[in-house]
């Protein structure tokens, strides 16, 4: 993903993932465009053990415009 721009052409509803029980942060370094075009991630979930760090994106050097985050749950650990 790196270097390539990315726009979303829906909602995405992170209760759609299953079994899934935490998101992972997208890409190891996001050099792009990630446009959301006024859509929305929803229901996104992280509770991770033994770190206190979340981010939806791993690394952003670019931009993210036009992006909703709606019905979000963050936890957070004790770094080990």
């Amino acid at each position: 993903m790196v270097g390539t721009d990315f726009d979303t052409d829906d909602d995405v509803d992170a209760n759609d993932t299953g079994s899934y029980p935490s998101w992972t942060p997208i890409g190891g370094s996001y050099a792009a465009v990630f446009g959301g075009n006024g859509y929305t991630i929803g229901h996104l979930t992280h509770s991770p053990s033994g770190t206190m760090n979340f981010a939806l994106f791993h690394a952003v050097s670019s931009t993210v415009r036009n992006l909703g985050l709606a019905n979000v749950n963050i936890g957070g650990g004790a770094a080990a």
